[in-house]
């Protein structure tokens, strides 16, 4: 099963048979459709996932060292925190 996912981890870019950009983009929809995301939380891993794609991916961006603090203080602050 070349590109496709085994138990849940991605294999080849792939989660479950989807490209995985799909499928964080469908588990954020689903966390916040949920109520587990509010909507400006959503809106927030959104922003952090289209950094992330720009500067993981050959775009040619190249990330600063503010946006990366930016995502750190993110995650962190709004996200690990939440318990």
């Amino acid at each position: 099963m070349r590109g496709s996912a085994r138990g849940g981890k991605a294999a080849g870019g792939r989660c479950y048979g989807r490209p995985m950009s799909l499928f964080e983009s469908t588990m954020a929809d689903q966390f916040h459709a949920e109520g587990f995301l509010s909507k400006a939380e959503s809106k927030q891993l959104n922003i952090i996932r289209d950094m992330r794609n720009r500067a993981a991916h050959p775009s040619g961006a190249i990330p600063t060292a503010e946006e990366a603090r930016f995502v750190y203080r993110a995650v962190i602050d709004d996200f690990l925190s939440l318990t």
